[in-house]
């Protein structure tokens, strides 16, 4: 085969990688715990994406913990019903590029009607790990110098 030819097959089977790596990848890691403090484990629970609307769903561990390693950067709400208590709902959680934002979650004992809605953003100083970030929008991008 000739190089150009084989150039072409590269391009293409990086290409998807590339492009991945691209979009920016951060996660939602946290527990569930019960009124009297306690890790919940076995509890169903959703995590939505509010700009697209997907749904990612899963189940905390033994421990009560949940990890979520590779979201797309967006804004989340997350879900939380079980059996016996008030549905717990977290929104307006802001993932920006390689954050990881870390929830505890409490659940409060009530009928199955009821609902508790937790509105804010998550703390602004990251304990989860030491790396520093920094988000730059498109107009500081084209403004710089070439």
């Amino acid at each position: 085969m000739s190089r150009s030819v084989v150039r072409q097959l590269l391009v293409l089977l990086f290409l998807p990688a590339a492009l991945l790596l691209g979009k920016g990848i951060s996660g939602i890691v946290g527990y569930i715990t019960d009124p009297t403090g306690g890790r919940v484990h076995g509890t169903a629970f959703q995590v939505v994406a509010q700009d697209t609307g997907l749904v990612y769903q899963a189940i905390t561990d033994v421990e009560g913990g949940f990890v979520f390693p590779q979201l797309p950067v967006g804004v989340y709400q997350v879900v939380v019903e079980a059996t016996g208590v008030r549905r717990s709902e977290q929104s307006q959680i802001r993932l920006q590029v390689g954050e990881r934002q870390t929830l505890r979650i409490s659940l409060d004992i009530g009928q199955l009607t009821e609902s508790l809605t937790v509105q804010g953003a998550a703390p602004l100083v990251n304990a989860a790990n030491p790396i520093l970030g920094i988000v730059v929008g498109e107009k500081r991008i084209q403004d710089l110098p070439l």
